[in-house]
């Protein structure tokens, strides 16, 4: 997830996510199933964020069809709090985040991209693309195939066996 407020921070946060990243435009592209970058426009100046919607055509030119309803533009801005919340406390640098199916924050960046860190970032969301297919395919912690049956039966014979009714 991309957030930024400004052009300077969109650049910064593509440094990360952008199209010189071929390792991680592969993995999104295998993985659509599992995973998606989304940006996140924060334009609390309502002249700036009124001239973004009289030029959306162009905003779509720079993204795939596929990808348009993953582009969002906030209007309202986003409270100190939330900002806090999520390390924010810049309101001009560019943002980037790994986050997990349970929408957990599970990296964070931002800035321009230095030394290793779009790699940690790619790696990163690697791990995540494994654990959520190995959920999603019924896979045990040593990688076994367990059936969705199975593992329903042992969670019942658990409960019974700690006392739940």
């Amino acid at each position: 997830m991309n957030i930024y407020s400004s052009a300077w921070g969109e650049a910064q946060a593509k440094s990360f996510t952008g199209p010189k990243n071929k390792e991680l435009q592969e993995l999104l592209d295998e993985s659509k199933d599992i995973c998606q970058k989304i940006e996140i426009n924060i334009e609390e100046n309502s002249m700036k964020a009124w001239i973004l919607a009289m030029f959306q055509w162009n905003l779509k030119r720079q993204y795939k069809q596929e990808d348009w309803g993953k582009y969002f533009i906030v209007r309202k801005g986003v409270s100190d709090l939330m900002r806090e919340t999520l390390g924010m406390l810049n309101r001009r640098v560019g943002y980037v985040y790994l986050v997990d199916e349970n929408l957990k924050i599970r990296w964070a960046g931002s800035g321009d991209a230095e030394g290793t860190e779009s790699e940690d970032m790619v790696k990163g969301l690697r791990k995540l693309v494994q654990d959520a297919r190995s959920r999603k395919e019924g896979r045990s912690a040593n990688g076994a195939v367990r059936p969705v049956e199975r593992v329903s039966e042992e969670l019942e014979v658990q409960s019974v066996n700690a006392g739940a009714s």
